[in-house]
């Protein structure tokens, strides 16, 4: 069979791509971010669209290495269970239906905020002098 009919070939390039928009967010707008000295009180909202996007691509990036693995063990054992699963189109299916993981930890969960002060991103911005 061709390298793109694979399932594994998929979701290889599914991986890559999401990986390297994380990898793109933490690093490029991380340093950028330091470069420039932000803090969270000058630009709240755009600390708050950062720490949710990449908290978003970070959680997309682990859920489809765990399908992966997932797929990977049902491929060794079950011929049949992987064709009801990832036959033809429903690769795309079973990844589309793993987004809302994404979504519900980067709406419902504590965002990072990057910290000029400590070079580092943080789940509390450290704004306040009580703590």
């Amino acid at each position: 069979p061709s390298p793109s009919s694979l399932i594994v070939t998929r979701m290889m390039i599914t991986l890559a791509f999401v990986d390297m928009v994380c990898l793109f967010l933490i690093s490029f707008i991380f340093g950028g971010f330091l470069v420039t000295g932000q803090t969270y009180c000058k630009h709240p909202s755009l600390h708050w669209w950062y720490g949710f996007v990449t908290q978003f691509f970070f959680m997309a990036c682990s859920i489809v290495c765990i399908l992966l693995a997932c797929n990977r063990i049902v491929e060794y054992t079950s011929t049949r269970l992987t064709a009801l699963l990832f036959k033809g189109r429903r690769t795309w299916v079973v990844l589309l239906a793993a987004l809302p993981y994404p979504v519900f930890m980067a709406a419902f969960t504590p965002l990072p905020f990057f910290n000029s002060d400590y070079h580092v991103i943080l789940f509390d911005p450290r704004i306040y002098n009580d703590r």
